[in-house]
């Protein structure tokens, strides 16, 4: 599980790592409905078709593939895919400039949420939050906090965005505890 958890996070991470591009319009994506974007479906899609659509997209730019065995991933500016095996598994998407509020008007509301402390190196404690909406199999991360409980807010601009295959999902939905209440003060979750 906690190997799963990483390689989903490290995904996001190669996502994160690149500069400022042109953002992917989730609201406008014509080409399939979630947990599809650009065509490329979680758990579907092969490493050949993916590898193909992300060449022909013009809104994907400085595309590479990082040397990570044993799994392939392929890592453009604000999008990104992690395969399990050679079919895709998950897809990563970042400055979206969305708000939370914009995604629950499209997706509906999350079914569950995740709130935790991590310690990163060189700085203090900082909260972490992410929402899974079961019906597209979607994670959304949102901005770090500090303080001792995280304050959810219609507002919020969403960090990331992942879309999972079944297998990557399920597990995923497991391990986060707690059920969506809405917007307000969610705590930390005790690990």
């Amino acid at each position: 599980m906690k190997k799963l958890l990483i390689s989903i996070m490290f995904g996001l991470l190669l996502v994160g790592c690149s500069p400022q591009p042109k953002n992917i319009d989730l609201f406008n994506d014509t080409t399939c409905t979630a947990p599809c974007v650009l065509g490329i479906t979680p758990g579907v899609t092969s490493y050949k078709e993916a590898k193909k659509i992300i060449k022909n997209a013009p809104s994907l730019l400085n595309c590479q593939e990082p040397d990570m065995l044993p799994s392939l991933q392929i890592s453009c500016d604000n999008f990104g895919l992690h395969f399990r095996g050679k079919t895709v598994d998950v897809i990563g998407l970042r400055d979206l400039n969305l708000t939370l509020e914009q995604l629950i008007e499209k997706y509906g509301a999350p079914n569950k949420i995740r709130v935790a402390i991590f310690n990163w190196p060189d700085s203090s404690p900082k909260l972490v939050s992410a929402l899974l909406f079961q019906s597209v199999r979607m994670q959304v991360v949102l901005p770090d906090a500090t303080g001792a409980e995280y304050q959810v807010e219609p507002t919020a601009l969403i960090t990331s965005v992942s879309f999972l295959s079944e297998e990557a999902f399920t597990p995923v939905f497991e391990w986060y505890e707690d059920t969506w209440n809405g917007y307000g003060i969610y705590q930390p979750s005790q690990e």
